[in-house]
């Protein structure tokens, strides 16, 4: 015969029982379940009033402030940047080489100092018939200005003979020019040349004094000087 099992207190029932007699009976000699003491009403929340919007329904908010991005440039061809940068390569060498000569003074060409030199110089103060009949065999040249311990300025220079006669009691003056001189302007410096006997196709080095306002460190230098020569001896 079969049974089944209570799942309370573990008692064999019979098939026929809807209940377990054991666990009805404890549960008849239960006490009444007490009530539950009244809870104590709860304070009253706080009313929060619901924000109010700062703007009118008509006027929406402004938009938030945003900042404008720039378009991005163009950038430069680069022919265009060749061109420019050429440009002012060529304008700094420029000015460079131009404040280098500005610095250095007037310079003549080695080639056109030497040519000047050996040319005869036009006479300063010739007499009325003309030029002396000697300044075409005459030449002045190797001009060095210095100053002596008495710091009297001293011109050294080499007079030639380019004829094949003997120039004897030969003296005169030797005026320096300075080549940047303008037409008219008067001489640097002025010397005496004496010489007593010059042969035939002879050379010979003179010391003189130059008659000068001039420190020799102030004259030109010797490829920016000329000179004019003017001979009183002998008479012709």
């Amino acid at each position: 015969m079969f049974t089944w099992i209570c799942q309370q207190c573990g008692r064999e029932c019979q098939p026929s029982w809807t209940e377990c007699p054991d666990c009805v009976k404890r549960a008849a000699a239960l006490p009444p379940p007490s009530a539950a003491p009244p809870q104590p009403p709860l304070p009253p929340q706080p009313q929060y009033a619901a924000p109010q919007p700062q703007y009118a329904a008509s006027q929406p908010p402004p938009p938030p402030y945003s900042y404008a991005v720039p378009a991005p440039r163009q950038a430069m061809p680069a022919w265009l940047m060749t061109i420019i940068f050429a440009l002012a390569f060529g304008g700094l060498v420029g000015g460079a080489y131009y404040a280098i000569q500005l610095m250095r003074g007037p310079r003549d060409s080695p080639a056109a100092s030497v040519q000047a030199e050996k040319a005869p110089a036009a006479e300063v103060g010739a007499s009325a018939k003309g030029p002396h009949p000697l300044l075409k065999h005459i030449e002045i040249v190797g001009i060095r200005i210095n100053e002596d311990a008495k710091k009297k300025t001293q011109v050294r220079f080499v007079i030639v003979n380019h004829s094949g006669a003997e120039i004897t009691d030969l003296s005169g003056r030797v005026h320096l020019i300075a080549r940047t001189a303008k037409a008219g302007e008067a001489p640097v410096g002025t010397l005496t040349l004496k010489t007593p006997s010059l042969g035939p196709y002879e050379s010979k080095e003179v010391s003189a004094a130059l008659d000068t306002n001039l420190r020799a460190y102030e004259l030109p230098d010797w490829q920016n000087v000329s000179v004019q020569v003017e001979i009183t001896s002998p008479q012709m």
